[in-house]
């Protein structure tokens, strides 16, 4: 009964965390940076500005001066609405763009125009609410260059999924690394096993010091 409380509290913790606001994050994974956007959007009390994006896909990130910020993946079709509140995601201290790669998943895109002071986001076509999960990769880029400006609770409403905000994580090891930590505790644990039989075995003292 204890085990089944605990595993029932486990999925709600779970549940709360995987569906909460949604999160643009920028993590560092070994040489790339990794751009998600996950939680639960609710576009409801946002301005939609068109229903038909017309440009080509999209995995590009961009920071400019004399433009805008950008950050995500959209696509051909998709809608896109005002935010109520312009925030730049980038401290504005270098010129550059990255161009990254986007596997299947959801639509997302973070557009900030400094002339305007205005953000939008970019959503699947149809999109009202409900769950995202959006990652593009940017190969070989260093995080720290990219000075992102975290924020949290950019809010249009009371509703679970209408807020947004920005993270910047540390950096996360490779999926080799971890490959490699495992087996050294692996390593670790046999050696440990095997000297604790022949301890078992043996009734010298010594080699069981």
């Amino acid at each position: 009964m204890k085990k089944l409380l605990l595993l029932t509290l486990g999925i709600t913790s779970f549940s709360t965390c995987a569906f909460g606001a949604l999160t643009l994050d920028f993590s560092q994974v070994g040489p790339d940076v990794h751009i998600t956007a996950t939680g639960t959007l609710d576009v409801t009390g946002l301005t939609l500005v068109d229903d038909n994006y017309g440009g080509s896909p999209t995995g590009a990130f961009t920071n400019s001066i004399a433009e805008a910020q950008a950050a995500g993946m959209a696509r051909p079709g998709d809608d896109y609405y005002t935010l109520p509140i312009a925030l730049p995601i980038f401290s504005f201290v270098d010129n550059y763009s990255y161009v990254g790669t986007a596997g299947i998943s959801d639509s997302f895109f973070y557009f900030y125009e400094q002339a305007l002071s205005q953000t939008t986001i970019f959503v699947p076509d149809g999109f009202t609410s409900g769950p995202i999960n959006s990652l593009v990769v940017l190969p070989n880029v260093d995080l720290t260059t990219m000075n992102v400006l975290p924020f949290s609770g950019l809010s249009w409403g009371a509703g679970p999924g209408q807020s947004l905000s920005v993270t910047s994580s540390s950096a996360i090891p490779e999926t080799s690394t971890y490959l490699a930590m495992f087996g050294f505790a692996a390593l670790g644990v046999f050696i440990w096993r095997r000297r604790k039989i022949n301890c078992q075995r043996s009734k010298a003292t010594a080699i069981c010091r």
